[in-house]
């Protein structure tokens, strides 16, 4: 259902080019290019599939959302609200390289901050929120881009409530698709005649992550760890990341033959190949501590892989086999 805007009554546009933008899909990218378009169309019209929660939570749209990302982007303020853990780069980073060496750390003034998807969302969100021709209608799947009959314009978009099936015609002068798949795009161009090149990617990671509690004795000389792999003989590496709640943040990735485990039980003596980093015995104590059960990951990751979790400990798992990434390119 559409979410009210809150008004800024100081707020006003420097131009406009166009009377409604529409953009599909309101995760990060679908948030920046809602935002970015309010300054320059009259409506801003961003749709989502999944129902938007009131709360930082995880939804089935984002399926990877429980693995480490990095955003170029930092709203302190609100970052650090919503519980981040700051980080001062590279001071708070312990970076070993294959041989268990520690690269130097040193303050080069700069700071980010560490925390899940889920509550950058929210915080993107609010901030969203903030702009009063931006109107967010969740629970809503786009299913076609519809063009002008001469097929030189896009006109509008279809879409359906996802719980009534009621479909719907919003009108666009531009549709940006940041549904992350890319099918609209492709379907769009095919029905409108226009020429495409598709590529495809066979890169073949997966990884895992767990979320651990940080022991009382962890070393406080680092805040986040990351382990390099020993080229060409292994690819696995880990990161270690803190987040909100006084928690771990652990992945550890692999190509080809060198694939990260699926199970808890396995993940950290997995670690322990990427190189022996000392966050590695730390974080197995960890583990050690908490009791494991099985939980099915089909609706998660649409069955690629299963899970194990408990109430303080999870352990997640994703890969990228097959072709892992299709653009397509408009030739004029």
């Amino acid at each position: 259902m559409p979410q009210e805007c809150v008004a800024n009554k100081s707020w006003t546009r420097p131009s406009s080019i166009g009377m409604q933008a529409v953009v599909v899909g309101a995760g990060i990218a679908g948030i920046a290019a809602a935002r970015v378009l309010a300054d320059w169309f009259e409506t801003v019209i961003l749709l989502e599939r999944d129902p938007l929660p009131d709360a930082p939570t995880y939804r089935t749209g984002t399926p990877q959302a429980r693995h480490p990302h990095v955003l170029l982007l930092s709203l302190d303020n609100d970052f650090m609200r919503a519980g981040a853990v700051p980080l001062q780069v590279n001071q708070d980073l312990r970076e070993e390289l294959p041989d268990g060496r520690p690269i130097p750390q040193r303050d080069l003034g700069l700071t980010c901050f560490a925390l899940t998807r889920p509550r950058i969302e929210y915080a993107l969100r609010q901030r969203l929120a903030e702009q009063p021709n931006i109107i967010v209608q969740d629970s809503t799947r786009v299913v076609e881009v519809l063009a002008e009959p001469s097929g030189r314009r896009i006109k509008a978009v279809r879409c359906e409530d996802v719980k009534y099936n009621r479909s719907q015609i919003v009108p666009a002068d531009l549709v940006v698709d940041a549904s992350g798949r890319g099918q609209l795009t492709v379907t769009f161009l095919k029905s409108t005649g226009r020429p495409f090149q598709q590529t495809e990617i066979d890169i073949d990671i997966k990884y895992s992550t767990a979320v651990l509690d940080v022991p009382d004795d962890v070393s406080r000389d680092w805040k986040a760890v990351v382990t390099h792999n020993k080229a060409p003989h292994l690819s696995r590496r880990a990161v270690l990341l803190p987040i909100e709640g006084n928690r771990w943040l652990m992945t550890a990735l692999g190509y080809r033959d060198d694939h990260p485990p699926r199970n808890g039980t396995r993940f950290c003596p997995s670690c322990s190949t990427s190189r022996r980093a000392r966050f590695t015995t730390r974080s197995a104590k960890s583990v050690r501590r908490t009791t494991w059960c099985a939980l099915a990951f089909r609706r998660v990751f649409g069955g690629v892989s299963s899970a194990c979790r408990t109430f303080r400990i999870i352990c997640f798992r994703s890969e990228t086999q097959s072709p892992a990434s299709i653009r397509p390119t408009v030739r004029a």
